[in-house]
């Protein structure tokens, strides 16, 4: 899968596919990597784009965030931090 379609894919089905043990992944909204990313970019309440307020999770989908970018965690995690 290119990087292209991965920010395509919602953020709820990677992340019930990739932790399929974690209870709260079903309760992730049905966004985009793409729009999570936008998300970040309009300094949105990330807790409410994603549709759970658990730490964990968001960082997770920081991390898969970064990698579908191409650049480290800490771009991620700065843009999150500036909102």
């Amino acid at each position: 899968m290119t990087k292209n379609e991965e920010a395509r894919v919602s953020i709820r089905d990677y992340y019930t596919e990739t932790y399929p043990t974690d209870e709260m992944g079903p309760s992730l909204k049905d966004i985009s990597f793409a729009d999570f990313y936008g998300g970040l970019v309009m300094k949105q309440d990330i807790y409410d784009w994603m549709g759970v307020a658990d730490s964990l999770i968001r960082e997770r989908l920081f991390a898969k965030l970064a990698d579908i970018l191409e650049k480290d965690y800490d771009h991620v995690y700065d843009l999150w931090l500036s909102a």
